[in-house]
């Protein structure tokens, strides 16, 4: 059995989704199964072989199982962007891998009746201590 290398190009129908595999660029740009209209999906190499069907069938396998991949990509990366979305709308994103130690006073409390800290000679809770 020869086989041959040629360059191809994948065309999709974007009605049925229904991926076929062509020599060459096609002019006509509707489904043969649905009427839709088709886009280009990609260029690939073809390996071409007496038997022609199976060759087709290979080619289309191969393209439906990039083009499932390349959806679960897409599916993946918009999971990932919503995640990240809401995390930051709803603050979510706090590291919570470090326990949090609890905050320490580095002075002495000001107690209501110790001298006020500002140095007026009155007692703190009739100085700054008032609006506290």
């Amino acid at each position: 059995m020869s086989t041959k290398l040629i360059k191809g190009v994948m065309m999709g129908c974007t009605k049925c989704h229904r991926v076929s595999a062509y020599e060459q660029t096609i002019t006509d740009e509707t489904c043969p199964e649905c009427g839709g209209t088709t886009e280009q999906l990609g260029t690939c190499t073809m390996v071409v072989r007496d038997d022609k069907d199976e060759a087709t069938n290979f080619i289309e396998k191969q393209w439906e199982m990039f083009i499932e991949v390349n959806k679960a990509q897409a599916r993946y990366i918009t999971d990932r962007i919503m995640d990240m979305t809401k995390a930051a709308v709803t603050n979510t994103n706090k590291d919570d891998s470090v326990a949090k130690a609890p905050v320490r006073r580095t002075t002495k409390k000001v107690q209501p009746n110790d001298p006020c800290t500002c140095g007026s000679g009155k007692k703190y809770k009739y100085c700054c201590g008032k609006n506290a």
